[in-house]
């Protein structure tokens, strides 16, 4: 059973606003694959210094490096998968406005969602490490006093 809540109807107009919502996710998404790459690179450099001097530090300095060292991979794994589902719904949406296709327009949709609830994990995820982060340093600080 259908439930019509409201009709959409596209001028001119909205469907220009349409394209340029492509462009820019498109950007958004480019962007994103090219902070992915220095965040690989990062965690790189992280775990390669970590190799050469983690025999020499405090294990809260260890803990530190590696934390970090896995933020940084599973953020650049998960970023660009966000703007990929992001540029997916808008090119889909734009592309049954363009034609008309109701259908395929509400089925667009399903990657609005599919970004949403990466945007909310990466939300928490980033959350996780600003915490663990600020705790961490904390730590280091109470460890300088004594």
């Amino acid at each position: 059973m259908e439930t019509e809540l409201f009709e959409v109807r596209l001028d001119e107009s909205g469907k220009r606003l349409l394209q340029r919502l492509v462009f820019w996710t498109k950007f958004f998404y480019v962007c994103t694959l090219i902070t992915c790459v220095f965040d690989f690179l990062n965690g790189a450099l992280v775990l390669r210094t970590y190799t050469l001097v983690s025999g020499s530090l405090a294990p809260i300095f260890r803990f530190e490096y590696l934390f970090n060292a896995i933020f940084l991979a599973v953020y650049a794994i998960m970023l660009p998968l966000q703007a990929w589902f992001f540029f997916r719904f808008s090119g889909k949406s734009n592309r049954a406005a363009q034609s008309g296709n109701s259908e395929a327009y509400n089925e667009s949709f399903q990657w609005l969602v599919k970004h949403a609830v990466l945007a909310s994990v990466l939300f928490a995820f980033n959350s996780l490490w600003a915490i663990v982060n600020t705790g961490i340093q904390l730590r280091i600080i109470a460890l300088i006093k004594r």
